[in-house]
């Protein structure tokens, strides 16, 4: 039978921490870390709080190896957490991924939504039927959702990047690469 212990240092190895860095995600040192891991005490109510809190453990599960070891997230939670890693995590591409999300436009959105549509489905669906303009002059699709990656990725070159500022357009430098390459 599984100790709580061992419960804490199978949470602690799943989310390939050291004892040091275990310690300060929920607040202690990590002698106590160890100490808890070999069994020799128990965490205090406020660790086990912190502890549950922060991996999402079930804290029935912890004290006593019953139920499920985590507890389902919102996914409301599930945006949270990520926001609230990107913030305080190192990774500069995160942070310059959701930077480069906020800038983007209704338009943008409607097309990157599409592309990873597409990423997303197992084969690529037959090309729409012709587009037709709209009230503005501005092109209007009939079913982008049946459109291929190489369709929209067309038109979001070819309609959306010529109505936006190159020189504020996040996508710029990307274009212009793609550009030379050709």
């Amino acid at each position: 039978m599984e100790s709580m212990g061992d419960r804490i240092k199978r949470i602690r190895k799943e989310h390939k921490l050291t004892q040091e860095e275990f310690a300060k995600r929920i607040g202690t040192n990590r002698g106590n870390i160890s100490v808890y891991e070999i069994d020799s005490a128990s965490p205090s109510v406020g660790i086990m709080t912190s502890l549950c809190k922060e991996f999402n453990v079930n804290e029935i599960w912890l004290r006593t190896g019953n139920g499920e070891p985590y507890v389902e997230r919102s996914r409301e939670k599930r945006i949270e957490d990520f926001f609230k890693d990107v913030e305080l995590g190192d990774n500069d591409f995160k942070k310059a991924f959701i930077e480069g999300l906020a800038k983007l436009t209704t338009d943008e959105w409607v097309v990157l939504e599409n592309i990873c549509r597409k990423m997303a489905e197992s084969s690529i669906s037959p090309a729409a039927g012709p587009d037709m303009a709209d009230a503005s002059g501005d092109t209007v699709h009939d079913d982008l959702d049946s459109m291929s990656t190489k369709e929209l990725e067309d038109i979001y070159k070819n309609e959306t990047l010529p109505r936006l500022s190159e020189k504020e357009h996040i996508m710029s430098p990307i274009l212009e690469e793609g550009k030379k390459a050709e």
